[in-house]
């Protein structure tokens, strides 16, 4: 009742049916935070669809990539790497020993569809799985990312969005104008408030922590 007082009623456009075929998809990376960086170090990402490997794309923290012809089956794979190459990434300049792995993130995209009501993420924290950890097959591994992404906020995370390719403006930004046509914004509706209430808990969360004493401050020179 909220939601239709708040943006009128209308279909749910903006997510993502389960029944529909297949479909272009925007992934934006916002910002990574808790990777350590080694002097002149950079991060970048790169995202996949598991089932197709080759089909690599590589972005820069603040930008983003389309993934063509995408259906409820992909797995998609974020992967945050540390490199001092500017140009890693680039058609022929992508030298395989300038880069460091330093955490993933796979979104099941049934899943997704399924427990966030339909195929949006909108400025989502989630936690990063790190090198070697072998937990990203377990059946709660993104519902407990998601919550490891507000609670822990030392731990490595990334933030992203994940929308239909076409809901991305002119700028390179999903549609979320106050202007935007009734059906838009309900589609959109869910995706906002989850990342408001997860941005919620991460103030909580930080609030919450014991404030440092004056030996963990750092002596004056």
């Amino acid at each position: 009742q909220l939601s239709s007082q708040l943006f009128g009623a209308g279909s749910r456009d903006c997510t993502f049916d389960a029944r529909s075929s297949d479909l272009d998809f925007a992934v934006a990376c916002h910002e990574v935070r808790g990777v350590p960086l080694a002097e002149n170090e950079l991060l970048l990402l790169t995202a996949w669809d598991a089932r197709r490997p080759a089909g690599q794309q590589a972005f820069a923290v603040g930008g983003g990539c389309h993934l063509k012809s995408q259906d409820v089956g992909a797995k998609l794979k974020v992967q945050v790497w540390a490199t001092v190459h500017e140009t890693w990434g680039r058609p022929g300049a992508e030298p395989a020993s300038g880069r460091r792995a330093c955490g993933q993130v796979c979104v099941d995209f049934g899943r997704l569809a399924r427990e966030c009501d339909g195929m949006v993420l909108y400025q989502t924290w989630l936690a990063l799985e790190l090198p070697g950890d072998a937990s990203g097959d377990q059946p709660a591994s993104f519902q407990e990312r998601l919550r490891e992404g507000a609670l822990h906020s030392q731990r490595p995370r990334v933030c992203l969005t994940i929308c239909k390719a076409a809901d991305v403006g002119p700028q390179g930004s999903p549609l979320l104008a106050a202007d935007a046509p009734p059906a838009a914004r309900v589609g959109q509706w869910g995706a906002l408030l989850r990342s408001q209430q997860q941005h919620a808990m991460m103030s909580s969360a930080l609030h919450a922590q014991p404030a440092p004493t004056a030996g963990d401050q750092a002596p004056e020179e």
